[in-house]
């Protein structure tokens, strides 16, 4: 979901909601997807924190940024539109019954706090029809 980025996050949103919206009508009545994800949970007003991620990796990825004497951690053309933990557990909800099913925080390098990432990992949810 975090890699589906559209023009702004709301569109990029409204592409992770078709794309749920797709896969819950292929399965039957009482059928379970499983979503996994990379997921955050920041500091302060995680939708600010997103915004703030998703745009920032937009226009490093307009101008071109190559960070390799700065950092790994970020490729050139990466765009990304995280969700915080509630973010995902909201969007899935309007789709059927949620579950979180296993939550791997990894360890936050030094420049992700300066989004003020306080967690972020790999999240797995088990969503009902």
């Amino acid at each position: 979901l975090h890699h589906l980025i559209g023009k702004t996050r709301a569109e990029s949103k409204t592409l992770a909601r078709k794309l749920i919206s797709t896969l819950i009508g292929m399965i039957s009545e009482n059928g379970i997807l499983i979503v996994e994800e990379v997921y955050y949970n920041s500091y302060f007003l995680p939708r600010l924190t997103s915004s703030i991620i998703f745009y920032i990796t937009k226009l490093l990825s307009f101008i071109h940024f190559d960070s390799v004497h700065i950092t790994n951690k970020y490729k050139p053309g990466l765009q990304v539109n995280f969700f915080s933990q509630f973010e995902l557990e909201e969007l899935l909800r309007d789709y059927g019954s949620v579950h979180l099913l296993y939550r791997n925080p990894w360890e936050v390098p030094e420049l992700y706090r300066i989004f003020l990432l306080k967690e972020f990992g790999n999240i797995v949810y088990t969503l009902r029809k």
